[in-house]
Formats: C-alpha cells, structure tokens, sequence
C-alpha cells in the first residue's frame, strides 16, 4: 500500500512541476521536494523523468476516461448521457485548471509512441458518444445525421465553452456554469431533435 502511495504522491507532485516548469526546466529534485520524497526515490519507480513524464500524462487520461465512464451509465436516455458529458467536462476543466500549461509547455516532448497511446483514448471515447448518438438516432429523438460529426460538433462546443467558464472568479463560477449548461444544451436538442411534421 505504502509503495503505491508513494508512487501516486511522486506522479502527482510531477504534474505541478511540469505545468510550472515544463519537461526540460522541470528537475527531479523538484518534484521530490514537491513530492515530500527523497530525489533517489523517485529512482525506485521510475526510470527517468521521461518515464515519469509519460506516465503522469497516460494517469491523468485514464483518470478523465473513468470520470466519464462512472458518471454515464447504459441506463440512461439519450437526453441524460449528453447532459451527464456536459457536466463531467465542466468538472474536469475546472478541477485541473493546470491542463492547458501541462499540454503547451510540454506538447514537444509527446514523443509518437505516446501520442498513438492517447489518439487510441481519444477515438476510444469518441467512437463511444458517436455511439450515444447512433442511438438518439435510431431511437428516433434525433434526427439522422452523421454521428460522427455531431459528435465533435458537440465535444468541440463544450471544449470551449467549458474552459471559458472555468476560468472566471469562483464567486461567478456556478451561476455562469448553470447559465452556459442550459443555453448550450437547448442549443444542441433544439439543433439535433427531429422535427415532427
């Protein structure tokens, strides 16, 4: 248990060091500092701090792809899902503001063999809500449009939407979150709901 404790604190305490710093200013002592740990500690888990780079990104992947996957579930309806994705976004743009700083000052050091690894992730989740829409389709609550791109169409519009919103003062925040919640998600049923004649 302790192992895996200290393994966590280390992968932690590397994402603010790298968000601060990037990969080439980030040093290991640092991060054990950071990490409350011994520099020679960090060596008993990991390699290098390119291993410990990657695995801090691959961690932080997996851990959005499970909030999404605990918060959506095949019970719901088509309306729920969209709207369950909404609000995951939202929470995970405004619990990992360092997201942004973490991917431009490191995005050169993504090497093939980790971008192929997240762009899996990516149309992992993607083919996932294309899914979702397949079946608002075939349900007959939308209407039948390609999948594929309302699926970006949708996550493209919450992206920006949810870092616009996620970065105002916290005092705005919930109220604004609501407000952007609700005139996004009309848009979309309204733009995506089939018309009955």
């Amino acid at each position: 248990m302790q192992f895996a404790d200290t393994k966590w604190k280390i992968i932690h305490a590397s994402r603010k060091v790298f968000a601060e710093k990037g990969f080439h200013n980030a040093k290991m002592e640092d991060i054990a500092d950071e990490a409350g740990v011994g520099k020679g500690t960090i060596y008993d888990y990991f390699s290098s701090k390119k291993e410990l780079f990657e695995t801090m990104i691959k961690e932080m992947a997996m851990g959005f792809r499970k909030l999404i996957q605990e918060n959506i579930s095949e019970d719901m309806d088509f309306d729920e899902k969209l709207k369950a994705l909404a609000r995951v976004k939202f929470e995970i743009i405004k619990n990992h503001k360092d997201i942004e700083n973490l991917v431009f000052k490191n995005f050169s050091n993504f090497d093939e063999s980790l971008m192929g690894w997240l762009e899996k992730i990516r149309n992992e989740m993607l083919e996932y809500f294309e899914g979702v829409m397949q079946e608002g389709i075939d349900s007959g609550r939308i209407k039948d449009i390609n999948p594929k791109y309302a699926t970006l169409m949708y996550i493209g519009g919450l992206h920006f939407l949810s870092h616009y919103i996620c970065h105002m003062e916290d005092a705005d925040y919930e109220k604004e979150k609501e407000s952007a919640l609700d005139t996004f998600l009309s848009i979309m049923f309204k733009g995506l709901e089939k018309k009955c004649l």
